[in-house]
């Protein structure tokens, strides 16, 4: 299996980094509601306090700077939690785009979930 392109400031050492960002497991999903009603899904392929890296099969249509819902799901115990974000870049490739997506908002819910999956992968 080919290796995914690493995302932009993906360098553990960048500065612009506020918060450590942790792997997933592979395949963790997420529907990704778009201010036009279209909702697409995404997999995960990190997370930190500040936002995730979403991988989507094919083009996306957004725009860097749109906001989105995204609808985090567990499968293994049946939880989803919603939470808005900014796109802040997208890096379209030749079969799947890379999107980093910034929390418009932390809160307990969010802060849980994270702290959940966190211990799930290794440091990205």
């Amino acid at each position: 299996m080919a290796e995914l392109p690493k995302a932009p400031g993906e360098a553990s050492n960048d500065p612009r980094r506020s918060s450590e960002r942790r792997l997933l497991p592979l395949g963790m999903a997420a529907n990704l509601h778009q201010s036009n009603g279209d909702t697409v899904f995404v997999t995960l392929r990190d997370l930190s306090d500040g936002g995730v890296c979403a991988v989507r099969s094919g083009a996306v249509s957004l725009q860097e700077g749109s906001v989105v819902e995204l609808e985090l799901i567990d499968y293994d115990d049946g939880a989803r939690l919603q939470v808005e974000a900014t796109v802040r870049w997208i890096k379209p490739g030749r079969y799947s785009s890379l999107m980093g997506l910034e929390f418009l908002e932390t809160d307990s819910g969010l802060a849980a979930f994270i702290a959940r999956h966190r211990s799930s992968g290794g440091s990205a």
